[in-house]
């Protein structure tokens, strides 16, 4: 134990309730006892508020909670700049900058979120193909390495880190803390389209549509139960900043804060959410919106996180919890038709899921980045024996069709498919992470599935 620092043992699991193992945290409220830890511990992770899915964010041993590392250092509201903690959440943030005209500029599926956390997983959200990832909006990060030395770096200094750390997975050292570039707002609401669409074909040609009308955000939602030429039929739903034609106009006057929120205290019955109750749920859902385009004001919250109005939401799912998938599908002439293959491929093989959204993406530039010009779909499928046996063989279909897996939510990827997956990113990824963590005193139960920091098995 290092002194000063209680460590107490607990069992530690992703956010979809199937990985876990017994974890030492400690809870470090000074850099000091940071530089501490680092000296007398190895196989060391920093974890910050357990949102990732899967086994991203859990250590070999030892975890060291970001959580009370969670002071806002600096808002400037002239610049649109916010410098805080890695502890600090997206929530905190956007309680303090949206009154004064500013937005987090990469808005994930939930706002609960550590800053450090969306920094090592490199988050993206409805956004993406318009401003990136979040690498795109950090102006610096500062990180305490291996041996207890703290660095700032950015994308001209010490900018070999910057980019290792932003996607890095937490393998570069603690982040402490982080400046970020917020986004200008002009209201605290949005303008939204919606229109149901038949299938993926139709689907994607809103994505393009509304691409070129400079959407700032765009979702599709699929009903994963529709056959045949109905495959990817579903919901799209597009959205801009909405600018008051009057200023005057009190709707846009209110004080915006988080809502309070419902929680669920134990885990449901396994019953309770299952194909039969999905599939009229998909159906309902399908057949309440409209086959021409729907135009309303809406707020933030039911656009971005409608499910952060409740707490522990995952438990719904059980006590066997789920795994959350999600791959991309390089854009080609014909990527309509590629998705639709998976699409059915998926049914065929009786793979059920719970839900299933779309996103369209841009390429981008972080080492290890999950995004390209192309369409990521998540889904969330149930923990059963044969989800467990299908999703492997999903993966090998994803890489025939040149495409890749989210790190931040995959359960199954082996060494060699990630290096298969992320050809050239492996080897750029592979090479920093022996710089800045040559001893792998950083390590995750990821990072060692895929052979990052144990490389012996790189070839197995």
């Amino acid at each position: 134990m290092v002194k000063n620092i209680p460590t107490l043992a607990q069992n530690v699991t992703g956010w979809g309730n199937v990985v876990s193992k017994v974890n030492h945290v400690m809870r470090p409220e000074k850099y000091a006892d940071i530089r501490n830890i680092l000296k007398q511990k190895s196989l060391l992770l920093t974890r910050g508020q357990g949102c990732s899915y899967n086994d991203s964010a859990i250590s070999e041993y030892y975890l060291i909670s970001s959580q009370r590392l969670n002071k806002i250092i600096c808002f400037d509201n002239k610049k649109g700049t916010i410098t805080c903690e890695a502890g600090v959440t997206i929530a905190e943030i956007l309680d303090i900058i949206i009154d004064n005209g500013w937005f987090f500029p990469t808005i994930p599926g939930t706002k609960k979120i550590s800053i450090g956390g969306a920094i090592a997983h490199n988050i993206h959200g409805k956004n993406q193909y318009k401003h990136g990832e979040i690498i795109n909006h950090i102006n610096s990060i500062t990180i305490m390495l291996d041996k207890g030395d703290i660095v700032t770096t950015n994308r001209q200094d010490n900018k070999d880190l910057f980019y290792a750390t932003c996607g890095g997975l937490g393998l570069t050292g603690v982040i402490l803390y982080a400046e970020i570039q917020l986004l200008p707002i002009k209201s605290k609401q949005l303008k939204s389209y919606t229109k149901s669409v038949k299938n993926i074909h139709e689907m994607i040609s809103l994505f393009q549509e509304y691409y070129l009308k400079n959407s700032d955000y765009m979702i599709g939602w699929l009903d994963h139960f529709a056959t045949n030429n109905n495959i990817g039929r579903g919901v799209f739903e597009a959205a801009n900043h909405f600018v008051q034609k009057n200023e005057e106009d009190q709707s846009n006057h209110y004080s915006y804060k988080s809502k309070k929120t419902l929680n669920i205290p134990f885990f449901a019955p396994s019953y309770l959410l299952n194909k039969y109750n999905m599939a009229i749920y998909n159906m309902i859902r399908f057949h309440r919106y409209h086959q021409h385009m729907v135009e309303e004001i809406i707020n933030f919250d039911s656009f971005f996180h409608p499910l952060d109005s409740i707490d522990n939401w995952n438990r719904l799912y059980g006590k066997r919890g789920f795994y959350q998938y999600q791959f991309l599908i390089p854009e080609h002439d014909n990527v309509s038709y590629n998705i639709a293959d998976i699409l059915k491929f998926i049914k065929d093989n009786k793979a059920f899921s719970y839900l299933a959204v779309i996103k369209y993406h841009r390429h981008d530039n972080a080492l290890l980045s999950f995004s390209d010009n192309g369409y990521s779909i998540a889904m969330d499928f149930p923990n059963t024996k044969q989800i467990r046996s299908f999703l492997p063989i999903l993966t090998k279909k994803i890489i025939a069709y040149d495409g890749k897996v989210y790190l931040a939510k995959d359960s199954f990827l082996t060494a060699y498919d990630f290096k298969k997956m992320y050809h050239e990113q492996y080897n750029s990824f592979i090479d920093y992470i022996k710089k800045f963590n040559p001893n792998y005193k950083f390590q995750s139960l990821l990072s060692n599935r895929l052979a990052i920091t144990t490389p012996s098995n790189q070839d197995h």
